[in-house]
């Protein structure tokens, strides 16, 4: 708010200005044209006939600078860290430094205490350049040589793609996972189902991503990936501990349709080339949940909790039938159908097999808002049914083991992106584009350089041959890169090109509707060129087919992350405006 003062002086220079703007005329008087005067047209008071006016045509805007190509890119040689009114020594809030890491490095920054003394004097530099000394990074892997990813030859490849109206998933070449509990899983991103939650850690929790006035827990373990559309979630691959509110939950998958009642929590289980597994654990009124199998006609089937259902479109092993959690099962019933296929129901005790898949202590204590209340309220539902350890308030997090995050990773990719979950939960992108929201200690591997998000953020990554592009859209030093030796900060609105040649104009400033500016690069020794530069937040979500859902978000989740990259993308463009307009090149890709 702004306060005027309360002096005639002051009151006099506020009245005038509110004369000027309110009084000043639509458009200007024209150079050598009389004004109008008083009244007119002959009205009491206009002072007799009208003053005849001179018509002219207004004057031609001025043309535009039309930019046909785009600038070029500054070449520098990689310096110190300097000192910049607007980031500060650290070159923080949207500007970038790049870090050597050696065995030199932290001992050199303890001669030279962060300055630059050991370098030759120079003219002041711009924010856009680079720093590669500094203190070196303590534990964790140091470098990252890039290389090809390539798709692992037992992989399952999932298509997100599905029969819209029978809510079939159809993995295609996939084979026998040998010894491992199921083979990696590549999941192919197809325009019918591009909008996924994805969990890179065991135990996260995703609440508000289904709808708008859903208010379904869905607890996840590591490689779990699903989509929603219309109140149904589709299960890609994984296990999924499904908790109900007042609202049924529909789950499809291949082969099966799930109907969670009301009040009600059931586990879902769907690994390709194993038997899907559903688990009744807690219910309500009506049976927890309504099953109906593809290949057996006639009504669904009814589970109530302490009962397990194991489907299979061909005979079910006896390895299967041991899922190893050390729960004792009993054979209820068993069904196979003419036309092929296994379905086998099973009684197991709730209460021994609860605590199993629970939230540790200090996990539970890191939850907060809606999302604690929400697991308390599957606790409580289990609980009807089974002895469990009484809830403790939420405190500190003390004890939680480092990097543990409760929300799961978002991702709005576009058609054909190719990317995978590792057993350490770390990502890897193939091929294709991708706007993530990352919790923290996310980790995102490419061809030319590994991504790390050190807490929650939002950024864009795309993978091309030869090229690997990053925009930070959300998260304050919390995104930065690995590429041979060398440590890339990325702040937001900040965009890094990684390439494993010298890019052209063309290539940095790309044909994809996101304006740039300010564009510099730098080679590293390895080979890989570095290419730096301011991005405009507000045309990469404009711009890009694959976030057309951000335009209207329909989950609460997505609306949350809407408002934090909006709000970020405002404070950039008060702050960067004095570094000059984008440049950006038509959206030929979609």
């Amino acid at each position: 708010m702004i306060f005027f003062p309360t002096s005639s002086k002051g009151v006099a220079i506020v009245s005038l200005l509110a004369v000027l703007t309110l009084g000043a005329p639509a458009g200007m008087a024209q150079k050598g044209v009389p004004p109008d005067a008083g009244g007119g047209g002959g009205k009491p008071g206009g002072g007799g006939k009208p003053v005849p006016r001179r018509i002219s045509a207004p004057p031609a805007p001025r043309a535009q600078p039309v930019i046909s190509t785009p600038p070029k890119i500054q070449f520098v040689q990689p310096r110190g860290p300097f000192p910049n009114a607007l980031t500060g020594p650290d070159q923080t809030w949207g500007m970038t430094g790049i870090t050597l890491i050696d065995d030199l490095g932290d001992l050199n920054y303890r001669k030279t205490r962060g300055q630059r003394h050991h370098l030759p004097k120079s003219k002041s530099s711009g924010p856009e350049e680079f720093s590669v000394t500094g203190p070196r990074i303590e534990g964790g892997e140091q470098t990252y040589n890039p290389h090809k990813l390539t798709i692992p030859p037992d992989a399952v490849i999932i298509d997100t793609s599905d029969n819209l109206t029978g809510g079939n998933l159809v993995p295609i070449a996939y084979r026998e996972p040998g010894a491992e509990r199921h083979p990696p899983i590549v999941v192919r991103v197809s325009a019918a189902r591009s909008n996924l939650v994805l969990f890179n850690q065991n135990d996260q929790l995703s609440y508000g991503d289904i709808s708008h006035d859903d208010k379904t827990l869905l607890m996840g373990s590591i490689g779990t990936t699903f989509s929603s559309s219309n109140k149904i979630v589709y299960l890609h691959a994984g296990r999924l501990i499904v908790d109900s509110a007042h609202e049924p939950v529909r789950i499809a998958t291949k082969m099966v349709g799930v109907k969670v009642e009301p009040g009600s929590t059931v586990l879902f289980e769907y690994w390709p080339s194993k038997p899907i597994r559903i688990m009744a654990l807690a219910k309500h009124h009506a049976p927890s949940a309504k099953v109906r199998v593809g290949f057996i006609s006639g009504a669904p089937i009814s589970l109530e909790p302490g009962q397990e259902l194991i489907v299979s479109e061909g005979p079910i092993k006896t390895a299967d039938l041991e899922p190893g959690d050390g729960v004792e099962r009993k054979v209820l019933k068993e069904t196979r159908p003419p036309t092929g296929g296994e379905v086998i129901m099973r009684s197991f005790s709730v209460g021994q097999f609860a605590p199993g898949v629970l939230l540790s202590a200090d996990q539970w204590r890191a939850c907060r808002g809606a999302k604690a209340k929400a697991y308390e309220r599957m606790v409580s539902h289990i609980g009807a049914h089974a002895s469990l350890p009484k809830l403790q308030p939420a405190q500190s997090n003390q004890g939680l083991h480092s990097g543990w995050s409760a929300d799961p990773v978002r991702i709005f990719a576009k058609d054909g992106t190719e990317l995978m979950t590792e057993s350490t939960g770390d990502l890897s992108l193939f091929s294709g584009t991708m706007l993530v929201r990352a919790p923290e200690g996310t980790r995102v591997k490419t061809d030319l350089g590994e991504i790390h998000v050190d807490g929650a953020a939002v950024l864009a990554v795309q993978s091309a041959p030869g090229a690997v592009r990053v925009d930070t859209c959300d998260g304050r030093d919390a995104v930065w890169v690995l590429t041979g030796r060398h440590r890339i900060e990325l702040n937001p609105g900040t965009e890094l090109l990684l390439t494993d040649h010298t890019p052209t104009s063309a290539e940095a400033y790309a044909r994809d509707g996101v304006g740039r500016r300010k564009v510099t690069a730098t080679q590293l020794p390895n080979g890989i060129t570095v290419v730096l530069s301011d991005f405009s937040i507000m045309s990469l979500i404009s711009n890009q087919k694959h976030l057309k859902a951000l335009k209207r978000p329909d989950t609460p989740t997505d609306s949350q992350l809407v408002d934090h990259v909006l709000s970020t993308a405002a404070i950039l463009n008060l702050t960067t405006a004095t570094r000059g307009g984008f440049f950006a090149q038509p959206n030929d890709a979609d």
